[in-house]
């Protein structure tokens, strides 16, 4: 499965190294909306594959999953858009920054048949 990881700040760069090196992965893309951020990665991990819109994986068929790890502030919206492109979900802790917004993500990720 191809993964991508949203978030290159403190602990997406942490990510990376762990998700090109897991077994189960066949391909990592990753995007921050910093383009120093973006920078950093292609130049340290020239093996991720480094997009500029958050589009270009949730778009992506070949992208089954997608790790978050952005401000809290950002998890819904990024989690539900990636849910609803039927991508499984791996949000950074907390999951949201309300209750409400967490059961709607389970609910949603349910009825999709998704992992979240």
């Amino acid at each position: 499965m191809k993964v991508a990881l949203i978030g290159l700040g403190q602990w997406g760069t942490r990510l990376v190294p762990r998700l090109l090196d897991h077994s189960c992965i066949e391909g990592v893309y990753v995007h921050d909306i910093d383009d120093s951020r973006r920078s950093y990665i292609a130049e340290k991990f020239p093996e991720a594959s480094v997009v500029s819109s958050i589009d270009e994986v949730l778009c992506n068929p070949a992208v089954g999953a997608v790790v978050i790890a952005t401000p809290v502030s950002s998890h819904y919206q990024i989690a539900k858009q990636s849910l609803e492109h039927d991508k499984h979900v791996l949000v950074e802790k907390p999951l949201t920054n309300s209750v409400n917004d967490a059961l709607a993500l389970i609910r949603l990720a349910n009825e999709r048949g998704l992992k979240l």
